[in-house]
């Protein structure tokens, strides 16, 4: 995995919802996220400036009861435009990741 470059960001599909736990939890946001089938968590796993952003840290809870099926995304920063800032001071353009659709404006 060394040839696409770190995860940029992280994508989480909840297919299947387990009857009891299962939940994600993020313990330096002190968070812990209850997905409902068809939900998506996007976390972000680098700072701007190409370092590991602590706060994704995250882990999944024990099943207690059912199972729980889920898809993972990892969008990895080589090969990616907007991981190429013109102005060279921050790893990422915000603006290319954040841009507004004027369409729909």
């Amino acid at each position: 995995m060394r040839d696409f470059g770190d995860r940029f960001a992280t994508l989480l599909l909840v297919l299947k919802r387990a009857d009891k736990g299962g939940e994600t939890v993020f313990p330096y946001l002190q968070r812990t996220i209850t997905q409902e089938v068809g939900d998506v968590l996007l976390w972000i796993n680098l700072d701007r400036t190409g370092k590991g952003n602590t706060n994704s840290l995250h882990g999944a809870c024990p099943i207690l009861e059912g199972e729980k099926i889920a898809a993972t995304l990892w969008l990895r920063e080589r090969g990616q435009p907007m991981m190429h800032n013109p102005d060279g001071m921050e790893l990422f353009d915000v603006e290319a990741l954040a841009r507004p659709d004027v369409v729909f404006l």
